[in-house]
């Protein structure tokens, strides 16, 4: 039998914030694992109800508990409080309101040991996934997946969730989540990705992803969450102009920054991007658009700019995950949400690169399979779709002409 002093310890990093209603089970489902040799970190972010109150008298309770009171600054610098503290040989991260089994830790920690693995992988229920068997994201089916393989996958930023993975700890010894921006899962992917050699999955549902708690544990709600997309999307193009292991991304992360920059600047006001033209030459100085295309700073081309974009980003990541062998059932219905309205103005037709616009064609076509997910709207579309665009057109082509971007 293996002494409990010889195996390693497992860091729970748990920010809160208003999560009175959630917190005790979730503190309770945590401590109560089968794998005993954890400490959990809960970061109270300030939360003006009895989260923390309750996350300290849970810690009177076990030595394994160890709260931190900061004021309100959101769950990134919560995170962030939770690495700097944290003395485990691995970290997962877990929120308030969801739920783990009670053999988690213990089958990662075994399974990452045996396999000298630096992160792991598992599929998660989510309560609002009307998909694949209620699963959230990739429905992964195998336990036998490689590395790289994986990798592609998350580089992609498919998958950027924290808390739907273990790691090593040395992963995440120079990087911390920016206490600026949302999507900071998807900031930080990349790097944390780039840090890693061997990458593991199973097959085995292991985490609950409730949506109880609907209160921002955010302090920069003021801001559009768009916007804070695109500072995502910029960081990780920025880091694959540098970085030759990312090159194979650099385009994807290209136009998933130009969907977003295009909504941006549609949308928020003719200040949002003046003295800041980084960003726009960043985005558009190698990129093969024609002048007739190619948008002002400020411009009315933007609503065109963002379907295209959307288009061909999903084209790209739909191209890299069959040439790795990997399954893009989501990817495919997301491409063909992608399609009704990049079919309803018929000049994206003109301007999508010839392979995007065939590949799109097909998601159509491959989206019939999936017929059953798609709601009422979606399928009345796809039938009108089948007719060709031109009736698309007709009937739903002045209003998103007119309303463009901001549907």
């Amino acid at each position: 039998m293996v002494e409990i002093n010889s195996m390693p310890l497992v860091s729970v990093i748990l920010p809160v914030y208003l999560g009175e209603d959630y917190i005790r089970e979730t503190i309770r489902c945590i401590l109560s694992q089968t794998y005993t040799k954890i400490e959990l970190l809960v970061i109270d972010d300030g939360s003006p109800d009895k989260s923390g109150s309750i996350a300290d008298e849970a810690a009177s309770l076990d030595a394994r508990l160890t709260v931190f009171h900061q004021p309100h600054r959101g769950v990134s610098a919560a995170r962030n409080v939770g690495l700097e503290h944290a003395r485990g040989d691995y970290i997962c991260f877990i929120d308030c309101d969801d739920h783990v089994y009670g053999d988690m830790i213990r089958m990662m920690v075994m399974a990452m040991e045996k396999k000298h693995a630096d992160m792991f992988i598992f599929n998660v229920f989510d309560e609002n996934e009307r998909g694949l068997g209620g699963l959230l994201g990739w429905h992964i089916k195998s336990r036998d997946i490689p590395s790289d393989m994986i990798k592609a996958r998350l580089f992609l930023g498919l998958d950027p969730q924290v808390w739907r993975k273990v790691y090593r700890a040395h992963l995440w010894e120079n990087v911390r989540f920016p206490e600026d921006v949302l999507y900071e899962d998807l900031y930080v992917n990349s790097e944390v990705l780039l840090n890693a050699k061997k990458l593991i999955a199973t097959d085995q549902v292991l985490y609950d992803n409730n949506h109880y708690n609907e209160k921002s544990v955010s302090a920069l709600e003021k801001e559009p969450r768009i916007l804070h997309e695109l500072k995502a999307w910029m960081h990780n193009l920025n880091l694959a102009r540098k970085i030759p292991v990312l090159s194979a991304y650099r385009e994807y992360y290209r136009w998933q920054a130009l969907r977003c920059w295009a909504k941006c600047n549609g949308t928020l006001g003719e200040d949002m991007f003046q003295g800041n033209s980084a960003i726009y030459d960043v985005l558009f100085t190698a990129l093969p658009l024609a002048d007739a295309i190619r948008p002002a700073p400020q411009s009315d081309r933007n609503t065109l700019l963002y379907y295209m974009a959307e288009v061909e980003a999903m084209t790209l990541a739909i191209t890299m995950l069959k040439q790795c062998g990997l399954e893009c059932h989501h990817e495919v219905r997301d491409m063909f949400q992608a399609a009704v309205p990049a079919l309803c103005i018929d000049n994206v037709l003109h301007i999508l690169h010839p392979s995007s616009r065939e590949l799109l064609l097909c998601a159509i076509e491959e989206a019939r399979r999936f017929k059953r997910r798609l709601n009422f709207g979606q399928r009345f579309m796809m039938g009108m779709i089948g007719k060709g665009p031109k009736d698309v057109l007709e009937l739903k082509g002045r209003q998103y002409l007119k309303r463009g971007i901001s549907k």
